[in-house]
Parts: C-alpha cells; structure tokens; sequence
C-alpha cells in the first residue's frame, strides 16, 4: 500500500541530493521509499537521535548549505580513498 505526502520543491531537491549519495554509495538505484527507508534506519541508530533531529529542523543559508556539501563531498572522498588503499574495493 502506498501513499502520497506532499513536501516543498526544496525539500524534493535535498531528497533527490540524497537519494543519488546513497545510490552512489549503494552502487544501485534506489526508489524514494528505500532511501528513506535507509535514512530513517541511519537516524534511529544515532547515538543521540534528539540532536540529529534538532540539527535538522534548523535553518541554513544557501552558502552554508553549499560549504558543508563540499565538506562532505571532500571527506567522502578521502574516504574512500581509504577504503580503496585498505580494501582493493
């Protein structure tokens, strides 16, 4: 059973952002059902889920918004340039 809920455009954009992290991640496609699915399940298993869900009910300007993107996306890499160096995957 399925049902339809109804988000922002910018909401929609930063779940699209979202959805192809986790397939790039995955090495899969994923519906939207997944990835929240995999979210969700990323969240409950926070140490401190109250402070994740405080964080992201906050406000953030564009340019913040785009410097953590390029934190993350820098990090991600390093990451996995571990992961390639440690593992051959």
């Amino acid at each position: 059973m399925f049902t339809t809920i109804r988000i922002s455009r910018r909401t929609k954009e930063l779940l699209d952002r979202l959805v192809i992290e986790l397939e790039r991640e995955l090495g899969r496609r994923l519906s939207y059902d997944e990835a929240l699915k995999i979210l969700l399940k990323r969240n409950l298993r926070a140490k401190r889920p109250e402070l994740l869900l405080r964080f992201m009910s906050r406000r953030f300007s564009d340019e913040t918004v785009k410097e953590l993107h390029e934190i993350l996306r820098v990090e991600r890499a390093r990451e996995n340039e571990i992961t390639q160096r440690r593992y051959g995957v």
